[in-house]
């Protein structure tokens, strides 16, 4: 006598589950491993959008792993980790765009500041003018740029900072802007050379009236600038007015 197929019950599909879950989660372990690792070394001058993109993955294939809902939460917790970590604990600076956590830099310490109503200090005078539209009713410092340049607008000296978020913020206002208008800072480290960072995810294009623009520096403890450099980025043919520039620390 034939007999059909044995019926599957729910024991045999645990049973047969089980291990597969167990290997995905495993191996979905030692990727999020060396991701992290990966983002880590990206931080020293990768695209945030690769190390976002790169969370997406992880958070995604945790989920495809079957995870109880406290994992989901860790790998989630480990992706976000690895977007929003900015520095390593290495000796090489690392800047970061962006707002400091906790703390913007019109409520940090002021290290430095400069009206912009005058030529006083300005690098790139050449390339600027003086307009008597400012923000508070003086003057500010006006580009006229045809193409993408980078105007150098201060530098601040060594200010003796350290292990804290170094914060550029200006007023800017645009008009007819092609492309964006945005913060550039340097840090210069002597013999280690020179780091930067760019206000990405703070910026104005078109025609915008005053708004306040910022870029931050990450200084782990030890890391101490001998000079920093304040910069005006213009990504196209437009009037780009900038005042009331400083630079403040938050905490880490």
């Amino acid at each position: 006598m034939t007999s059909g197929p044995r019926k599957r019950d729910e024991g045999d599909e645990r049973e047969r589950d089980q291990p597969l879950a167990l290997d995905a989660y495993e191996a979905l372990a030692r990727v999020s491993l060396c991701a992290r690792r990966e983002a880590r070394r990206m931080n020293k001058g990768g695209s945030m959008k690769v190390r976002i993109l790169l969370a997406m993955v992880l958070t995604i294939a945790f989920a495809l792993a079957g995870c109880s809902g406290g994992e989901t939460e860790t790998a989630t917790e480990a992706a976000t980790e690895t977007v929003t970590t900015s520095g390593t604990t290495d000796a090489t600076p690392t800047g970061r765009a962006g707002s400091p956590t906790g703390s913007t830099g019109a409520s940090g310490d002021v290290l430095a500041a400069f009206p912009a109503d005058s030529f006083e200090g300005v690098v790139d005078r050449a390339t600027l003018s003086l307009d008597a539209e400012g923000c508070d009713g003086t003057p500010s410092l006006l580009a006229e740029a045809t193409e993408p340049a980078v105007y150098q607008l201060f530098t601040t000296g060594d200010i003796d900072v350290e292990g804290a978020l170094l914060v550029y913020t200006a007023k800017v206002r645009t008009h007819e802007l092609e492309g964006d208008a945005m913060l550039e800072m340097w840090c210069v480290f002597g013999e280690m050379g020179e780091f930067f960072s760019r206000g990405m995810d703070s910026t104005l294009t078109g025609t915008q009236d005053w708004t306040e623009l910022m870029t931050v520096f990450r200084l782990e403890p030890g890391q101490n600038p001998d000079n920093v450099k304040l910069n005006l980025v213009v990504g196209g043919a437009g009037r780009v007015w900038i005042d009331d520039i400083k630079v403040t620390r938050a905490p880490l």
